[in-house]
């Protein structure tokens, strides 16, 4: 097992800094979403000049501006820029392509909480599908290197686990050759239900035993 040093900006004030000096020690993850608002903006110049950082931003939250600019663009309507959250293709795509205009390149880009879209899990998951196919067609360009899910409460809740993300990447890439690499969920002792479970082998962050 390996260790990396990681930094998350979420709420971050003075984040170019904290940033840079995040970046002095060499190979470090820098966590970031649009709707962390100023923060992903801050990035770019830092991630330019520290080629060794992995980058890590999201998809799905949005701040009022983006959501006002989603609007105008009409890729979302009124209630959905209400809502705040959006899994729709082309504002996936939309959003993917500010991101790398704004950090410069991305590593990953994970599903920002997706089980806050407010759909049923029967239309959860073909969302979700429709979200990694538009995520696979950025990584098979190059890109980006590939994507994942953040969840605060999916793996809580049973809205999805570990394989069946799994087969919603193996159905949007179209094969095995998918570019699904991560999943990102809190850890701590309120939280340490689906961890506790995956330990032992069990539960919807367990993962599926490799075949032969």
């Amino acid at each position: 097992m390996t260790a990396s040093l990681g930094l998350g900006t979420y709420r971050v004030r003075a984040v170019e800094q904290a940033a840079r000096t995040a970046c002095a020690d060499g190979h470090v993850w820098i966590d970031t979403a649009p709707n962390y608002g100023s923060a992903h903006q801050a990035l770019g110049p830092v991630i330019a000049d520290h080629p060794r950082a992995m980058v890590a931003t999201k998809t799905g939250f949005f701040t009022p501006d983006e959501g006002a600019a989603a609007l105008r663009a009409g890729l979302l309507a009124a209630a959905q820029v209400r809502a705040g959250h959006s899994l729709e293709p082309g504002f996936v795509r939309w959003q993917t392509e500010r991101s790398l205009a704004a950090l410069g390149r991305i590593d990953l880009v994970f599903v920002h909480n997706p089980e806050h879209a407010g759909l049923h899990t029967t239309e959860l998951h073909p969302a979700l599908r429709d979200v990694f196919a538009v995520l696979e067609e950025f990584a098979a360009a190059g890109r980006i290197g590939g994507y994942g899910v953040a969840t605060w409460s999916g793996f809580q809740h049973d809205a999805f686990s570990v394989s069946e993300l799994l087969g919603l990447a193996i159905e949007a890439a179209g094969s095995s050759e998918h570019h699904l690499r991560a999943v990102q969920q809190p850890v701590s002792l309120v939280m340490a239900r689906p961890i506790a479970l995956a330990l032992d082998g069990r539960g919807p962050s367990s993962w599926p035993a490799r075949r032969a």
